[in-house]
């Protein structure tokens, strides 16, 4: 019995919960940047986002609320194309995690310390098509274009 509980003690105090953060290439399904971090206390995806940018020293404009800038991606009204009179994308940062887009902001998205997942930042676009936005942040990764592409 005492043999039983050394070895749950031991293993109990060895597994650690840790999330992925990933920051995904502009235009490739590659990383550009990824480490794993242990989350000792509740927080938030944006929270750990900026921590981990900080320490990395990667240049990158946003807050806790999301990322506008990184990788020297355009921000503002450089970050939008048009297409034609009724056609354009609006380009800019989103974040999954294990896959999944939350419809809520990183400063929203909480974390705890059992927390076991991988979060991912990648550039992506919303496209809309006579006045209705059909789709938003669709990897640029997946179709890869000259808009973005091309400049970096």
């Amino acid at each position: 019995m005492k043999n039983s509980l050394i070895f749950v003690l031991l293993f109990l105090s060895t597994y650690s919960h840790s999330v992925v953060v990933e920051i995904k290439q502009l235009c490739k399904n590659d990383s550009f940047y990824s480490q794993e971090i242990e989350i000792l206390a509740p927080t938030t995806a944006g929270h750990l986002t900026i921590h981990m940018l900080e320490q990395a020293g990667i240049d990158f404009l946003g807050n806790e609320n999301g990322i506008s800038g990184l990788l020297n991606t355009p921000t503002g009204l450089d970050s939008y194309e048009v297409i034609s009179d009724n056609h354009m994308r609006a380009y800019g940062w989103c974040y999954s995690v294990d896959g999944s887009q939350p419809n809520v902001l990183a400063s929203e998205y909480p974390l705890f310390p059992d927390s076991d997942c991988k979060l991912t930042w990648f550039y992506g676009y919303a496209e809309m098509i006579d006045n209705e936005w059909i789709s938003y942040c669709k990897p640029v990764y997946l179709k890869p274009n000259s808009f973005v592409c091309s400049k970096n």
